[in-house]
């Protein structure tokens, strides 16, 4: 619907609701995502007020504790609720030093780092992508979609084997795997306990590397952040904090991300002042004689 109503499709509306009738599956739905995606295309804010929805956070938790509760149901089933406690003291520990700095309104920086950080240690390796295939919620959403008993198949590029790069991408070429794939996955999401360990196997590539490695950058950046922070810096915080979305996809596209998200830190970071350290009260001593 966004496409059509820019011109960008080589058919009309008219061509385009015609085939979704002969479809035939979920004319309804269909018909409704198209109108959808026209209004997005003509006022993406007007569509944000019709379905309620925040246009820059649009369906994201609203306080700090909701995003610290979403969040760590994701990373308990990313990995286990050690990793999901790991996370919490980590955003705890950052809530201690903007305390202790006297900041008010913090919680957009707070919340914003508690996001990032999440999105960051839920990174989608192998066995993420196992899981999410795996998950009943996959194949009930194909159930409701298509009539009849839909036959699945798989773009991947398999780490382990040789598949060289696409001649017009230049990212690692795919192959399509057939639907014995769903099985694999079921059996493949268990292989998350071997995550970041000796016998993980993905583990070992450049991306999952740099991966983890981001974590600790991530989280070293926002608590030197909140170290300096005072109301005067509060909102360019609250964008550093905020500005790790632009690490996102995968394989040459994550990559660039990452280039991209430390090219910007590079020109931001300057602009940031630290506030000076609170001054250290020192207690009043009174002499005995006087008491």
């Amino acid at each position: 619907g966004f496409a059509a109503q820019k011109g960008l499709l080589p058919v009309g509306l008219e061509a385009i609701d015609e085939a979704l009738g002969l479809n035939g599956v979920a004319v309804k739905a269909n018909r409704q995502a198209v109108a959808l995606g026209r209004l997005a295309a003509v006022d993406l804010t007007a569509l944000m007020e019709f379905a309620d929805l925040d246009e820059t956070r649009a369906g994201e938790p609203d306080t700090l504790e909701a995003m610290l509760d979403s969040r760590s149901r994701r990373l308990t089933a990313f990995q286990d609720e050690a990793w999901a406690q790991r996370y919490r003291d980590r955003i705890a520990a950052l809530q201690q030093v903007v305390e202790q700095r006297g900041v008010r309104g913090a919680e957009g920086f707070l919340r914003a780092c508690a996001n990032q950080l999440a999105r960051l240690m839920a990174y989608k390796d192998e066995y993420e992508v196992a899981r999410l295939y795996a998950d009943p919620a996959f194949t009930q959403a194909i159930a409701e979609a298509f009539d009849g008993n839909p036959k699945l198949s798989f773009n991947l590029a398999p780490p382990f084997l040789p598949l060289g790069k696409d001649r017009k991408t230049g990212r690692p070429r795919k192959i399509r795997i057939g639907p014995w794939m769903l099985p694999a996955f079921r059996l493949m999401q268990h292989g998350k306990r071997l995550r970041g360990g000796p016998f993980d196997l993905f583990g070992y590539s450049a991306e999952r590397r740099m991966e983890r490695a981001l974590i600790g950058e991530y989280e070293e950046l926002v608590m030197g952040i909140a170290n300096g922070l005072d109301a005067a810096n509060l909102a360019l915080a609250e964008e550093i904090a905020g500005s790790a979305w632009r690490v996102r996809g995968y394989g040459p596209v994550k990559e660039q991300g990452v280039e991209d998200w430390r090219a910007w830190l590079a020109q931001t970071l300057p602009r940031f002042t630290p506030a000076a350290p609170r001054p250290v009260e020192q207690p009043v001593l009174l002499d005995a004689g006087g008491v």
